[in-house]
């Protein structure tokens, strides 16, 4: 797997902040909740289905906070 940063939810906002007048003065988080980050998986390799389910529980359980990640 693979981490990638997708950048689309907040070049949307950046945008938007623009179009209303507002230039710069925020900063923004990309992390797996808001989709900014995202783990991807290699099509191109078979991963077995336990080893993927114990991948997807992580992603989900950091999404939720029950696993805590720190910088």
């Amino acid at each position: 797997a693979s981490q990638v940063y997708d950048w689309t939810s907040m070049l949307r906002e950046i945008i938007a902040s623009n179009k209303a007048g507002t230039l710069g003065g925020k900063t923004y988080t990309l992390h797996l909740s808001n989709d900014g980050l995202k783990i991807i998986y290699n099509p191109g390799y078979a991963i077995p289905a336990d080893v993927k389910a114990a991948g997807d529980k992580a992603i989900a359980d950091i999404i939720s906070g029950a696993v805590k990640v720190t910088p």
